[in-house]
């Protein structure tokens, strides 16, 4: 059961953190990228075509994250 509850923690957990970092890209282009004329469509692009890469990022940022909030538990 233990297990289990582990799992679907996880789960909801990763829900939430793709969740919010999608609205932080939708954020981010809506009040910069959008002013200064980039193109939704070109910008996604460019994201699918670099995911290894922001991936990347993604994963060692959110590790910081967790890491700081460990150490502040």
């Amino acid at each position: 059961l233990g297990k289990l509850f582990s799992s679907l923690k996880e789960f909801f957990l990763e829900a939430t953190i793709i969740e919010k970092i999608w609205n932080f890209i939708i954020e981010f282009f809506n009040s910069i990228l959008s002013e200064l004329g980039v193109d939704l469509a070109a910008f996604m692009n460019l994201l699918i075509d670099n995911q290894e890469k922001v991936i990347g990022l993604l994963r060692s940022e959110i590790g910081n994250l967790f890491s700081i909030n460990r150490k502040l538990a």
